[in-house]
């Protein structure tokens, strides 16, 4: 249940090429095709949306590379694309599409507020793929911003959005693997652009062992789910000497929550469009769906704040306050997610102040080293803002006058949501450091506490020595007593005829070998 590293020299499609290792060898037939071409297929389009881009099924079933020739089929293999738009791997049978339509006036249009199978749900069929096609080429009518939220992206719908908003295959390829990135392409003043933004950030999600079994779940699965948690948990009992900041985080305060990593990833056509790709849920840590998001953006659409940002910007056909709206979703996550920590950071300082474990110390680092990993997350979010603030949409400009900008109340206005988010940004980072701080104080606590232990326990041997020393010269003085009297002891019981008549050794002989012993063993001392 862990999320791989990010390759991030394949985020964008600045770097030449894409998943394509420094090990790995170039296609000859890349190298020897011709030159690609500029093209934008919005041109081939009416005003009302309808066009020949998606009339023609072998047109687009040959995306990516069709119109990007320098992603191989090899790479289309390494960077997963290849897994959804291979006609031979069975298609989802619960690919959702939501469409949400955003009139002029700002009003939010949805046709199933309620409904949690979406708008389209695609499955095998050639009917099936032409509603599809309906659905990306209807006219918008009264709607000035479509906004399309996708679960379980299947190769058809990839393919068709692929093609008919020649979207980036770094857009797809990014989501896939996680790899948060942020760029900006096909710049074209006058008209517009597009920018993809896929961004990493962390969020509570119920523990597996205390939620409930869902429709699709089981109760078998749910011992499963137990056993995945009693494997997190024993990682961090039996210190396991890797930390994985990727992993989800199991918490001791509170054992029905855990902290997970989530992605939102959003490709903006500043004309009139917004594609959210949501990533296939991997139970038991089920990320943000399409339906929430959705949802969500309805709230927003309800707000009386947003309301009146949307009902300025929206008959521009500019989606980018919509999409700042939606980088709400991981600010409140993250909000949350402190709020979860400051409770967890507060009773393991309780515990600390009582005991005194390996274990404990050892769930210090580990809490600590997420929270560096989320000083680089939280980095990465800021830079995410400050690119949509400084990415100036050139559909706003005039296309003959390279000096001209959005208006000053636009301007202002974007500068000024932009700032509300980056504030409280700067206030997650303040808390996050906050934390990390605590446990540094924390570990040292422990550390110095561990250093008094020690000095106390020295100095009870010290004193037990010292007891100890008293002793043996009390022993001393004792055998000094007793030495003059064992010494005339042993005189008088030596067998020499001086003392004893009719033996045959004499003092002389007892000198002759007492002196020289007593000589060597001086030496050998010495």
């Amino acid at each position: 249940p862990r999320r791989k590293p990010p390759k991030h020299r394949h985020a964008t499609p600045s770097g030449p090429w894409p998943f394509l290792d420094l090990d790995d060898d170039v296609d000859p037939a890349q190298l020897t095709s011709p030159p690609p071409q500029p093209k934008f297929y919005e041109d081939e389009e009416t005003e009302n949306g309808h066009g020949s881009v998606l009339d023609s099924r072998p047109y687009w079933s040959h995306y990516p590379q069709s119109q990007f020739a320098n992603w191989t089929q090899w790479q289309q293999n390494k960077s997963g694309i290849a897994r959804l738009v291979n006609r031979r791997v069975p298609m989802p049978e619960n690919c959702r599409i939501f469409k949400l339509d955003i009139q002029s006036d700002g009003i939010f249009r949805a046709n199933n507020i309620r409904s949690e199978e979406g708008d389209y749900v695609v499955r095998s069929g050639r009917r099936r793929i032409l509603n599809l096609t309906s659905l990306i080429q209807k006219p918008p009518s009264e709607a000035r911003i479509k906004v399309f939220f996708v679960d379980n992206l299947s190769g058809p719908v990839l393919q068709m959005l692929g093609t008919k908003y020649r979207i980036e295959p770094f857009f797809f390829s990014s989501s896939l693997n996680s790899i948060p990135s942020r760029y900006q392409e096909q710049v074209r003043p006058g008209k517009g652009d597009h920018i993809t933004l896929t961004l990493s950030f962390i969020r509570t999600l119920p523990s597996p062992s205390t939620a409930p079994p869902t429709p699709t779940t089981s109760y078998a699965d749910s011992a499963i789910n137990e056993d995945t948690l009693h494997m997190l948990q024993s990682s961090i009992l039996m210190q396991a000497p890797i930390i994985d900041v990727e992993a989800p985080l199991v918490l001791t305060s509170d054992p029905n929550k855990l902290l997970v990593l989530d992605m939102i990833s959003l490709h903006v056509i500043r004309r009139n469009t917004i594609i959210s790709y949501h990533l296939p849920s991997t139970p038991p840590f089920n990320t943000t769906s399409a339906s929430a998001l959705y949802k969500r953006l309805l709230a927003a659409g309800r707000s009386v704040y947003w309301s009146h940002i949307f009902q300025s910007t929206v008959p521009s056909g500019d989606p980018t306050f919509v999409t700042l709206s939606l980088l709400w979703y991981p600010l409140y996550a993250w909000d949350e997610v402190l709020d979860t920590l400051l409770v967890e950071v507060a009773s393991l300082v309780h515990e600390d102040a009582h005991d005194q474990t390996h274990v404990l110390t050892h769930q210090l680092h580990v809490i600590r080293a997420h929270l560096l990993h989320y000083e680089s997350l939280l980095d990465d979010f800021r830079k995410t803002v400050e690119f949509l603030l400084k990415t100036v949409n050139p559909g706003l400009v005039k296309p003959l006058d390279p000096f001209s900008s959005p208006s000053h109340s636009y301007e202002r206005l974007l500068n000024k949501e932009c700032t509300n988010l980056l504030n409280e940004i700067d206030r997650l980072e303040m808390t996050r450091a906050m934390l990390d701080n605590r446990l540094g104080n924390v570990m040292e606590l422990a550390f110095s506490s561990v250093n008094i232990e020690d000095s106390r326990r020295m100095k009870n041997l010290a004193e037990v020595s010292v007891r100890d020393s008293a002793v043996m010269k009390q022993i001393s003085y004792l055998t000094m007593i007793f030495l003059p009297a064992s010494f005339v002891a042993a005189i008088f019981g030596m067998n020499v005829m001086e003392i004893n008549p009719g033996s045959y050794g004499t003092v002389l002989h007892y000198l002759a070998a007492a002196i020289p012993l007593t000589v060597l063993t001086v030496w050998v001392m010495m």
